[in-house]
């Protein structure tokens, strides 16, 4: 018996779930045979089969003769046995997506996301204030850490090296629609740190030259590598934060004015919309932009719009506005 015991412990998950399903059926279609006068359909049979393995039955239906009683009898016990299969089956699965999933094994299948390289704590405010700013975004997030470090229902983890080509597949990042690389915080050699955040941004160009690439560089003498790379915004994080120091000291509030612009918890907040056809000049903008009462601040790069109002508008133009949702809405 006990040798029964360990081979059956031993047998693999598919025999266990194949020999669970073969006795349910096989036990329907006995039942049937064996008093087909009672189970007139396979419905009422497997009805009578599932009730009588996970409980002790309803009553609606159940066997008259001494023969069909007796397999009743047998399949208590073997049912015991079969629903204890499953559930473990289940359970086991469960446990095991859960796992995977923790450390990053599962292929993200979704479209329109946003990828995140480098866990940090400025990578987790980024992921705070784009969860914030788009209700339907996903992001996923690549990084070696061994377990997810954010447990989030919109964010996914994918563990593993960003420059391999099996690691960014998984992360589905040909489908993405934006991706952003975090300088790492692992040394304080600012060549070593921009060296590997240029590895990164060159293998995400090269596996999705389509995506919108920004990147967190560190030394401003490494920018035109970044360029060369054909990365689309290069961010240096210490100098910004210097200048807002700076700017802060001689004008108070400025801070603030900058943190209610780039943040989406103020409600005002500097975003994007496209050229329309009866835009023909900068000042059809600024008059509509005005009248909804939003604000614009610049079209692409150029800021000094307004001294060029009777300039025609570029096709394709990108017009940066400080708005409310409700504004943006309504210019869209």
């Amino acid at each position: 018996m006990r040798n029964i015991l360990l081979k059956f412990i031993r047998l693999d998950k598919t025999t266990l779930l194949i020999g669970s399903f073969l006795i349910i059926f096989g036990s329907t279609f006995t039942i049937m045979w064996i008093e087909p006068e009672t189970f007139t359909s396979f419905h009422d049979s497997l009805w009578w089969v599932m009730t009588t393995i996970s409980t002790v039955g309803y009553g609606d239906i159940s066997p008259q003769t001494t023969a069909g009683r007796n397999f009743a009898m047998l399949l208590y016990l073997v049912g015991i046995g079969v629903l204890g299969v499953v559930i473990s089956l289940i359970a086991n699965a469960m446990g095991i997506f859960k796992k995977r999933k923790e450390e990053g094994k599962l292929s993200y299948h979704g479209k329109g996301h946003i990828v995140i390289v480098g866990w940090s704590k400025k990578a987790a405010l980024a992921i705070d204030e784009i969860l914030l700013a788009d209700k339907d975004t996903e992001i996923v997030l690549i990084d070696e850490v061994e377990k997810e470090p954010l447990n989030m229902k919109r964010v996914h983890y994918i563990h593993g090296s960003p420059m391999k080509k099996d690691v960014l597949d998984k992360a589905n990042l040909a489908d993405s629609k934006s991706a952003i690389v975090f300088a790492t915080d692992c040394s304080d050699n600012t060549r070593l740190v921009d060296g590997n955040s240029l590895l990164i941004a060159a293998a995400l160009e090269k596996n999705a030259p389509h995506i919108h690439t920004t990147v967190e560089v560190l030394d401003r003498d490494h920018v035109p590598m970044f360029k060369h790379s054909k990365v689309d915004e290069v961010i240096l994080s210490d100098e910004f934060v210097s200048r807002m120091l700076v700017r802060s000291s001689f004008q108070k509030g400025v801070s603030g004015l900058f943190n209610q612009l780039i943040s989406r918890e103020s409600g005002y907040d500097l975003r994007q919309i496209e050229r329309k056809e009866e835009w023909q000049t900068y000042r059809d903008v600024v008059e509509e932009v005005t009248s909804q009462g939003g604000n614009v601040i610049a079209v692409g790069e150029n800021m000094d719009i307004y001294k060029h109002l009777d300039d025609p508008l570029p096709d394709g133009a990108h017009i940066r506005v400080v708005c409310d949702e409700q504004t943006y809405n309504t210019l869209c």
